[in-house]
């Protein structure tokens, strides 16, 4: 079941490369693991995708976002995506880490039940001689990233799970405050916390993540 060709499939997946090389490698793993058990062709529980985005593609996104790699790696870890390259993207990009519960029919495998299958592991193991670039690939990431493999092209705005970033000052948070909340008020909050604008950060809370949707949702409509 688990032959070279699957093997050597994964592993080039997990060497990454550029949007096109993703592709072509996505979509023979496609193949590869097409007669795969259900158990490896299913996801009962979210999965995580970080990306980086531009100041321009965030007031784009509006009501979804059309992902340039149909094919891509999702995490089962929210820890994993907040800290996937690095974590918090660089000044001038907006990170953001969106959660989605796939269908069969968008998985593409499993790779987080594969490696924790004992056969698969046997099959590793007794096959990375025949392995091209094995300590490249499968050999040096393995079940690292808690991966699964999902063919997507699309995401509701409402599946983004956290923004991160580098925030500025103060002003930023205009217009995306709780109710009843003053500018003020906020700023004597920020100034008897240890909250540092200079360092990145990942905002998660479901109200403020709701609140900042709203604003892409009606900038969308304009």
């Amino acid at each position: 079941m688990f032959d070279v060709d699957l093997l050597q499939g994964i592993s080039d997946w997990q060497l990454g490369g550029d949007v096109t090389a993703k592709q072509i490698r996505g979509e023979r793993l496609k193949v590869l693991a097409a007669d795969l058990p259900a158990e490896f062709k299913s996801c009962a529980t979210n999965c995580y995708r970080r990306l980086s985005l531009t100041k321009g593609s965030v007031w784009k996104v509006g009501t979804e976002y059309a992902l340039d790699e149909t094919i891509s790696s999702w995490t089962l870890s929210l820890d994993v995506a907040q800290a996937f390259k690095d974590g918090v993207p660089s000044k001038g990009y907006q990170g953001s880490i969106f959660v989605h519960q796939p269908s069969d029919q968008e998985v593409i495998v499993n790779l987080n039940a594969l490696f924790s299958d004992a056969e698969f592991q046997l099959a590793v193991s007794q096959r990375r001689a025949e392995i091209k670039n094995f300590e490249r690939g499968i050999g040096r990431y393995g079940n690292s990233q808690c991966e699964v493999v999902l063919s997507l092209e699309k995401l509701p705005l409402d599946s983004v799970h956290c923004w991160g970033g580098y925030i500025g000052d103060e002003k930023s948070f205009e217009g995306m405050l709780p109710d009843g909340e003053t500018m003020e008020g906020f700023k004597k909050l920020l100034a008897s916390s240890s909250f540092d604008f200079n360092q990145p950060h990942w905002l998660c809370d479901l109200h403020a993540i709701k609140r900042v949707n709203n604003v892409l949702a009606n900038s969308g409509k304009k």
